[in-house]
């Protein structure tokens, strides 16, 4: 069964979604504060993070630390 997030933070945020699982990785894309994502993977690093390889509606994939990302259960958030 398909996971699904909500991508966390205030009203207006820019949520970094990079092309690999690191805070100094590229960040090809953004999402917004709100924005629903399929969580495809993930991945624990050396850094202490975890982080989910998400894909969004229009088809963007990229990585997302997991304290940005709030998971929805069956019934919504």
């Amino acid at each position: 069964m398909a996971e699904y997030g909500v991508l966390a933070g205030k009203a207006g945020d820019r949520i970094n979604v990079r092309a690999n699982p690191s805070t100094s990785a590229q960040s090809p894309h953004y999402g917004l504060q709100g924005d629903v994502v399929q969580m495809l993977n993930q991945k624990n690093t050396n850094d202490g993070y975890v982080w989910h390889f998400v894909q969004f509606p229009s088809g963007a994939k990229g990585w997302v630390r997991s304290d940005l990302i709030s998971r929805m259960d069956e019934g919504g958030c």
